[in-house]
């Protein structure tokens, strides 16, 4: 578990942080949004510009769908009706908070050094 007041490695975080954020958040996002219900792959590419302002390009997308679909986690549907898709889905939530979490507070000493922690 993460103990807040252990110092923090910037450099190593920043490396964490990015491998993160590359590999699990895309795969969570799009279980999540099948996890809605059907969606193509432009509609998932359209609600993540929308909801986070990034637009990864369908080469980015399309070969996830087909790895995930290849693992069984997602039908040719792409939908997680599938139980191992609802499985990976929870296994991701899990295993990403956390880390996201602690990527958002080195964020966040970032945010207070460089700019003192107040808006202006």
């Amino acid at each position: 578990m993460d103990d807040p007041g252990r110092p923090i490695d910037l450099y190593d975080e920043h490396s964490r942080a990015a491998t993160i954020l590359l590999r699990g958040y895309l795969r969570l996002y799009i279980l999540e949004q099948l996890h809605g219900g059907p969606s193509t792959g432009a509609e998932i590419v359209e609600r993540l510009h929308q909801s986070c302002a990034w637009k990864p390009s369908p080469g980015t997308i399309y070969p996830l769908l087909r790895r995930l679909e290849r693992e069984g986690l997602v039908e040719s549907r792409w939908d997680t009706d599938s139980e191992r898709g609802e499985e990976e889905r929870i296994e991701l939530r899990q295993k990403l908070e956390p880390q996201l979490r602690r990527t958002l507070r080195v964020l966040q000493l970032h945010i207070d050094f460089l700019f003192g922690g107040g808006s202006q």
